[in-house]
């Protein structure tokens, strides 16, 4: 690196931006960045739910914000803003599609009645809060939600379907992410994240307690996937998944990302193992 270079980068200050998905382990992320941050970790959300934020709502915070070291919100959407002061450094954890729907009716089931979401599964089988999301449009929180996130910006209709060219913007955006995860594989991922970030927070320390679990749920996904197939009927688990094989791609490539980065870490296996004791030694305080 050419000293100039050096010099620009120390004096550049660094965020990382958390791309937080409805249902994609996002609080427990946010959980151990948080528990390693304290104030530098902040949350930010429009006034109203639907609300997006883009590049200009994101940089107008963290100038306002001038602690700010970490940035959580299920609103952002790319691109990131080119900030001359500050380097971003985007998360996005990616989510098997099927799995996804199957734990936001879970979710919005035992939410209470606050949302509109929330008060159709309350009343209705999964059958019946599955085919009314389906019916609200071409992309919905259960169909090519992740796609969307990724290659949909802040203004654009977030109902319309997904085109050939959002795909290509959405790829770019996943390989552009300083950390990209998979919620299925979440260990090997937060390991990886501690690798990927540990120049930017000495004696980073991702261990976590998972938050917003469902219980009683089974504990492997080819369990969970038989499961929604049995209650949705085969028919409804064929539609939701054709609807989400934007996501399911995704997913592929997100796995093949995190593969790929797991390589470059040298005594993985040590590092897996001794984060896992981490974790145990938190759920047990």
């Amino acid at each position: 690196m050419k000293p100039g270079n050096f010099f620009k980068r120390i004096l550049k200050r660094s965020v990382c931006v958390h791309f937080h998905i409805f249902k994609n382990a996002g609080s427990t992320v946010d959980w151990a960045f948080e528990r390693k941050l304290g104030r530098a970790f902040r949350t930010v959300d429009g006034d109203a739910p639907g609300d997006r934020l883009g590049p200009r709502e994101i940089e107008r915070f963290v100038h306002e914000h001038p602690s700010t070291r970490y940035l959580s919100s299920h609103q952002f959407r790319f691109p990131l803003p080119v900030m001359k002061r500050v380097e971003f450094f985007p998360i996005f954890f990616i989510r098997h599609p099927i799995d996804r729907a199957l734990s936001v009716y879970a979710f919005e089931k035992r939410q209470g009645g606050i949302t509109p979401g929330s008060r159709r599964a309350e009343r209705t089988t999964l059958a019946e809060y599955t085919r009314w999301r389906l019916d609200q449009g071409a992309t919905t929180v259960l169909t090519d939600f992740q796609t969307s996130v990724l290659s949909f910006g802040a203004d654009e209709n977030p109902g319309r379907p997904v085109e050939r060219t959002d795909m290509g913007r959405a790829e770019q955006n996943l390989g552009a992410c300083s950390v990209v995860g998979v919620v299925e594989r979440l260990d090997e991922s937060l390991v990886c994240a501690e690798h990927a970030l540990e120049g930017l927070f000495k004696g980073i320390d991702l261990a976590y307690v998972p938050q917003n679990v469902t219980r009683g749920r089974p504990v492997t996904i080819d369990e969970r996937l038989d499961r929604g197939r049995t209650e949705l009927g085969t028919a409804l688990m064929d539609e939701l998944t054709e609807r989400n094989h934007n996501d399911t791609h995704l997913h592929l490539k997100a796995n093949e990302q995190l593969d790929t980065r797991l390589d470059s870490i040298p005594d993985l296996e040590r590092r897996l193992a001794e984060f896992r004791t981490r974790c145990t030694r938190l759920s047990n305080v």
